[in-house]
C-alpha cells in the first residue's frame, strides 16, 4: 500500500473531523476574495499591525496539503483576521485567540505529514529505508497532542486510521531500515519499541513487536544466504596484483589491510561483522546518499551491498508514477494537441531533467 496515500487517507478522516474549526476561515479567504469592500477593510487593519496585504487562496478540499498551506498563512495574519471577523455577520464571533490555538496545533500536526509526505514521495533517491522513521515520527507526534476535545477526537481519528493500515509494519521498511548504516538491526528494535509505546492504550492497537522484529531478523539472515549462494564465490574471489618494479617502498600495515579488507567471513560472518561495526553517526538528515556509502563501502561487505541495490530499490509510494503518467496530460493539452511523439517524449524527458538539474543546484547553494 501506498504510504502517502495511507497518510492522505489519515488527514483526510482528521479535517472531517475538524471541519467546524476550518469553515469560519474559509469564510472569510471567500468574503476577501469576492469582496472589494472586505478587501479595503482588511488591507486597512494590515497596515494598522504593519503586515503586508496579501491575498490568500482558498483551498481545496480534495487536496489537505491546500488546506494546511491555507491556515498556515492565515496564522500569521491572527490579531486583523479576529479584528476582520468581528465585520462578517455570517460568522458570529466564533473567531477568537481559542480558535486560533487550535488551528495552530492542526498546522503543526498537518506539517509532519507534509513532510514525511515530501520525503517519501521523491524519486531521484532511495525511500525504503526512510518509512520506518517516518511512521515512527508520526506516531510520536500523535503522542505529543492533547487529548481533549475538540482537538483530541480530530487525533483519535486519525489514529485509527493510521493503525487500520500499520498495525503491522511492512518487512520491506524493516529491512530496508536493517541496511541503513545509521540503524541497522539494534536501531531498527528500538524504533519498533517507540512505536509501540506511542500506541499503548489505544484499543486499536495490539501488536506484538518482539515477533515482527525477530521475523525481520529471520527473513534479512535467509536472503543473505540466497545471496551468498549466488555471489558468494564471485564476491570473495579477489585478484593479486604483484609490486611495480619501480617501487619497493611497500606499507607493511596497508598491505595487511588491504588482506583483512577483502577476505570476507562465511556464513552470517559479513552480516554479524556489519552489524557489529559502529553506527554511522553525523548523518541524521535526510540528506545521507545511502547508495553512495553503500558503493564506498561494497569491498568490505559485498553481498550485504547487492542486497542493499534491490532492497533500496523498490518506492514506498505511487505518487512519482502516477505524477509521471499525468505529466503527458499536463504537457498534451487541447491548445497543444499538434505535438508529434518525439516532441513531447522530449518535452518530458526535458522536464525531469531539469528538475533534477535544479534540485542539485538548491542542494549545493543551501550547503
Amino acid at each position: 500500500r501506498c504510504v502517502c496515500h495511507v497518510m492522505n487517507l489519515c488527514v483526510q478522516d482528521g479535517l472531517n473531523c475538524a471541519e467546524a474549526i476550518i469553515k469560519p476561515f474559509r469564510e472569510i479567504v471567500l468574503h476577501l476574495r469576492h469582496s472589494g469592500i472586505k478587501r479595503d477593510d482588511f488591507k486597512r487593519l494590515c497596515l494598522e499591525h504593519n503586515l503586508p496585504f496579501r491575498r490568500f487562496k482558498l483551498d481545496c478540499k480534495t487536496r489537505w496539503n491546500s488546506t494546511y498551506d491555507m491556515l498556515a498563512m492565515l496564522i500569521t495574519y491572527k490579531v486583523p483576521l479576529i479584528q476582520f471577523s468581528e465585520t462578517i455577520n455570517s460568522l458570529g464571533g466564533v473567531i477568537d485567540e481559542s480558535t486560533f490555538s487550535l488551528i495552530d496545533n492542526l498546522v503543526n500536526l498537518l506539517a509532519v505529514f507534509y513532510s514525511c509526505t515530501k520525503l517519501l514521495s521523491g524519486s531521484h533517491y532511495p525511500t525504503s529505508h526512510l518509512a520506518l522513521q517516518a511512521l515512527v515520527r508520526i506516531s510520536y507526534t500523535f503522542g505529543n497532542f492533547s487529548r481533549n476535545a475538540p482537538f483530541g477526537d480530530i487525533i483519535g481519528e486519525m489514529e485509527k486510521k493510521f493503525l487500520k493500515y500499520y498495525d503491522e509494519i511492512p518487512q520491506l521498511f524493516l529491512i530496508a531500515s536493517i541496511l541503513d548504516p545509521r540503524i541497522k538491526e539494534k536501531w531498527v528494535q528500538t524504533l519498533l519499541e517507540l512505536f509501540g509505546q506511542c500506541f499503548v492504550g489505544n484499543p486499536n492497537f495490539a501488536v506484538d513487536f518482539s515477533k515482527m522484529y525477530q521475523n525481520a531478523i529471520s527473513n534479512v539472515q535467509a536472503v543473505f544466504d540466497l545471496y551468498e549462494n549466488k555471489f558468494g564465490s564471485t564476491s570473495m574471489s579477489t585478484t593479486t596484483s604483484m609490486p611495480s618494479s619501480s617501487t619497493f617502498a611497500i606499507n607493511p600495515l596497508a598491505l595487511v589491510r588491504s588482506k583483512h579488507s577483502s577476505s570476507i567471513p562465511s556464513c552470517h560472518g559479513e552480516y554479524v561483522l556489519y552489524n557489529n561495526t559502529p553506527i554511522v553517526e553525523g548523518n541524521d538528515d535526510d540528506s545521507f546518499d545511502i547508495l553512495t556509502w553503500w558503493k564506498s563501502n561494497s569491498i568490505n561487505f559485498p553481498i550485504l551491498a547487492k542486497m542493499a541495490k534491490d532492497f533500496l530499490s523498490p518506492p514506498v509510494s505511487t505518487v512519482p508514477s502516477e505524477s509521471a503518467f499525468s505529466a503527458s496530460g499536463r504537457i498534451f493539452t487541447k491548445k497543444r494537441s499538434k505535438l508529434a511523439p518525439n516532441t513531447l517524449e522530449a518535452s518530458i524527458c526535458l522536464k525531469n531533467w531539469l528538475g533534477v538539474a535544479g534540485g542539485k543546484r538548491q542542494q549545493k547553494e543551501y550547503e
